[in-house]
């Protein structure tokens, strides 16, 4: 690969001015030199005597010298994602890109009207990209470094030919005015080379973590959520019941936090409300988690204001608006309209420091906060014209942080870039579910289903300890009210082992069998800060080979995963894995049983649909 090629994209800024795109080349684009690569970025100083609106900044690497040789089918395209749901994976150039729902594209990707599954080989990532040449091993990495402003995608279009057309990547400025004589800059953008494509990747989030003042010394969560067996219906009863539960056996099952979920509040917005089945208000049910011995935790929607709400009805101004002028509309939620508020607004902000310093004096100090993606939709028309998308979101975010002070902030349903530095801890998929995947409906790739949360718990697992401490969702054990067979139990178990992360049980805990509390000990023992790695990310999109490396706290682990419907051989590449013995002797976790593995041969074993083999290397 040309070193010329990668120092020196070609960049232009399109930009809209009395009503119509305009495209300007930028010759002076800034660089700094990186081992194998550079980080570029460009910036622009409006010259007209009016305001302009700047729509995106542009990168393109093409094919001039050659820098991707061979045919399309030696190639494979590795994509990171926008958000929290939004499917992360690799893909062949004969395959089409990742399709969603309809009704939730605008929240799965940051610039759904130029996303296409329509053509093979067009594809568009968020923030980084891989393309990899399967028949050499080379790959290049795309990738931008800083996410405080814009929002980034990166974008390959190859038609099937053999000379491929571009690989651009866009830092998008949302058409912000611009006035007269006013700068503004694009995003920092890695583009680097080289041979193995997890030591690019490690590469790319070192400096992402570094320019973004990453959050990562908060101590792994192990606590307990009402979510996945109460989910709306919760009650304060049903808190009260779990808090003495595990007050009683926390020897047994040893939690840091218990947190409240969705369905305690009386309206979104009005946070501090309790509703008719939380009788003794939210103040005091923190002070009765506290005195039993745990962190108190809640859930907040903290940009969503539902209709009728107190927000809404006293403080219209503090809303965002649409492009006709009304409030902006948020898909309905549980039937009922709801809106989201300016992280712009200065009084919007001030409204939400209060709402978390009383919620701190109350006790909490562990904050899930749920819908943020919300905050930067793409019709949201801010009160300040100013601000991305990605600065409305981050000024709300950075808002709340400085009403909590050290206090835990998890961030769910989020995009990723503008949250690093802020949250604590990242949920990295989308919701678990007691379900291998819904009956006779399509199954896009944001569903929640148990093998799109894992795609994304492996393929994410590299961001754990370096951008945040990564949450992979709750772990669900029991037998009842679960269509998940204990097979898949296990399976999503392992996953969340292999995660490294956050450990966090959602369960009717006094229900819980001895069988099924043993999976919740056996994770609780396995637990480490060492996140797997996805041996099959570039050949792959659900990986089924995933490798935590031992160290002198804790064991190696090997997972090995069949996401299909019937029984599969799956091959085992101990050498690729960098295993160098003749003998391989090996611990099944869930069976107990032994196994010994040739290295110098093909190792295929039989799993189950559905199944994982976990594997302790010994």
């Amino acid at each position: 690969m040309s070193q010329n090629i990668i120092s020196s994209p070609r960049c232009s800024l399109v930009i809209e001015k009395d009503g119509r795109q305009e495209t300007i080349n930028i010759l002076d684009i800034k660089k700094s030199i990186q081992k194998n690569g550079n980080i570029v970025y460009a910036s622009w100083k409006n010259p007209y005597r009016e305001p302009v609106k700047i729509r995106y900044f542009r990168f393109i690497l093409n094919n001039r010298d050659n820098i991707f040789c061979g045919k399309p089918d030696d190639f494979r395209f590795y994509k990171e994602a926008w958000s929290m749901p939004s499917a992360i994976g690799s893909l062949g150039l004969q395959d089409r890109d990742f399709e969603y729902d309809r009704s939730y594209i605008p929240f799965g990707v940051s610039d759904h009207k130029n996303y296409s599954t329509g053509k093979p080989g067009f594809f568009t990532a968020e923030y980084m990209a891989i393309l990899q040449n399967k028949t050499t091993g080379m790959a290049l990495l795309a990738g931008f470094v800083t996410a405080r402003e814009q929002y980034s995608t990166i974008n390959l279009r190859a038609d099937g030919n053999e000379n491929f057309p571009e690989l651009e990547a866009r830092s998008l400025g949302d058409g912000i005015s611009l006035a007269p004589g006013k700068k503004v800059q694009s995003e920092k953008l890695l583009i680097l080379t080289g041979s193995n494509h997890e030591t690019l990747i490690a590469k790319w989030l070192e400096l992402l973590a570094k320019n973004m003042k990453a959050r990562t010394s908060l101590p792994t969560p192990v606590g307990w959520c009402s979510w996945y067996h109460y989910f709306s219906r919760v009650t304060e009863q049903d808190i009260k019941d779990n808090i003495a539960y595990l007050a009683a056996h926390r020897d047994e099952i040893p939690v840091d936090f218990i947190q409240i979920d969705d369905g305690y509040q009386k309206a979104l917005g009005d946070w501090l409300l309790g509703n008719e089945k939380f009788p003794g208000g939210m103040k005091q049910l923190a002070a009765e988690i506290k005195t039993s011995g745990f962190r108190p935790g809640i859930w907040l929607a903290p940009f969503s204001i539902q209709e009728g709400s107190t927000v809404h009805l006293q403080h219209p101004e503090w809303l965002v608006r649409d492009s006709s002028g009304n409030h902006l509309e948020l898909p309905l939620w549980r039937g009922e309209k709801h809106y989201l508020l300016d992280c712009t607004n200065n009084d919007a902000l001030h409204h939400l420091n209060k709402l978390f310093r009383t919620l701190c004096d109350w006790g909490y100090d562990y904050f899930k906060l749920d819908f943020m993606v919300y905050e930067s939709h793409p019709d949201a028309v801010y009160g300040n014209p100013q601000m991305t998308r990605a600065m409305a979101f981050r000024r709300g975010l950075e808002e709340i942080r400085r009403a909590v002070g050290r206090r835990t902030i998890l961030a769910c349903t989020s995009p990723l870039g503008p949250a690093i530095g802020i949250a604590d801890a990242f949920r990295i998929a989308t919701d678990i579910t007691p379900y291998w995947q819904k009956k006779n409906c399509i199954i896009y790739k944001e569903a929640p289903t148990v093998f799109n949360v894992c795609r994304n718990i492996i393929n994410r697992s590299c961001m754990h300890r370096v951008l945040w401490v990564n949450d992979p969702d709750c772990l669900i054990v029991r037998a009842a009210e679960n269509e998940l067979t204990l097979e898949e139990v296990r399976t999503f178990a392992s996953a969340v082992i292999l995660s490294g992360g956050s450990l966090v049980y959602s369960d009717k805990m006094d229900l819980l069998t001895p069988e099924r509390l043993a999976i919740i000990q056996t994770a609780r023992s396995l637990m480490t800060d060492l996140p797997a790695y996805p041996v099959d990310r570039m050949e792959n999109e659900y990986p089924r080979i995933w490798l935590r490396t031992g160290s002198k706290q804790a064991p190696a682990l090997l997972g090995v995963f069949n996401w299909l419907d019937n029984a599969e051989k799956i091959h085992i590449p101990f050498a690729k894995m960098g295993f160098n013995h003749a003998i391989i002797k090996c611990r099944e976790i869930w069976t107990g049983q032994t196994a010994e593995f040739k290295n110098s041969i093909n190792n295929d074993i039989n799993i189950a649909g559905h199944a994982c083999m976990l594997f302790e290397i010994l």
